[in-house]
């Protein structure tokens, strides 16, 4: 069975075929105790702006079953590493965008099953972003 994309593409995916893709989106946004500290609302909804710009680069089709997201924080030249969890904000604007951009169906708990954000890798070499794993589940 093939699914129509946001976008009016037909995924290639079989349903019932697990995949398991990983994809680099170059963006890092503020630390989630900036939002706590009263960051308003303008900014924030340019922030979601920025972040599902940055998705959409990714060339993939639709995830039809249930996924676990693991998310892996990038310290590129003149970035700083921040604790696990000050990432959070970050990985919720890219989520969100994989829904928009038609990679995911959406983020509700039965088709996101985990979320995950790993310690922080670094490569002065590179730039700052995210990486994401994205495993399609029976569950």
């Amino acid at each position: 069975m093939l699914s129509e994309l946001a976008d009016g593409k037909m995924a290639k995916w079989e349903r019932g075929q697990m995949r398991r893709e990983s994809f680099f989106v170059e963006y890092m946004g503020p630390s989630t105790n900036a939002i706590y500290a009263g960051q308003h609302w303008t900014k924030r909804a340019k922030e979601a702006d920025k972040a599902h710009k940055a998705v959409k680069l990714i060339d993939t089709d639709l995830f039809l079953n249930p996924v676990r997201l693991y998310f892996t924080p990038q310290i590129g030249k003149g970035g700083r590493e921040r604790d696990c969890s000050n990432y959070s904000y970050t990985c919720k604007m890219v989520e969100d965008g994989l829904v928009k951009r038609g990679i995911l169906s959406g983020d509700e708990a039965d088709k996101v099953v985990k979320f995950a954000i790993n310690r922080p890798i670094t490569n002065r070499k590179a730039p700052s972003g995210l990486w994401i794993l994205i495993e399609e589940t029976n569950a």
